[in-house]
């Protein structure tokens, strides 16, 4: 029988980052899968402040944005878009919002 591994406790994710933040800041390139990773844990905090924590929503964005240059994924894709679009991005100003938008586009059709 599996059990959720998530737990979600009081201090989990400054834990979390407290271990992941010197592997992705270090010299070495990381899987695209650890970047992302860190930016869903920050993603995580911006739900949860209610649209409120905009550093995080920042953090989360830049996170996601190495995992896509790193190993473009839809999964990287999807998240920096949505990201950049709370942020306030539009499709027809944002230079960064398109090249991800169509990419995206690109795989999915």
């Amino acid at each position: 029988m599996m059990t959720d591994q998530k737990r979600n406790l009081p201090g989990d994710r400054q834990k979390a980052l407290d271990i992941m933040l010197p592997l992705v800041n270090g010299e070495e390139q990381v899987a695209s899968d650890i970047y992302c990773l860190v930016g869903r844990i920050y993603k995580d905090m911006f739900l949860e402040s209610h649209f409120t924590d905009t550093p995080s929503r920042d953090s989360s964005t830049q996170w996601f944005k190495k995992g896509f240059e790193s190993e473009p994924t839809l999964h990287s894709g999807i998240n920096y878009a949505v990201l950049l679009l709370a942020a306030g991005h539009q499709f027809d100003t944002s230079f960064e919002l398109r090249k991800v938008g169509e990419w995206v586009l690109d795989w999915i059709s």
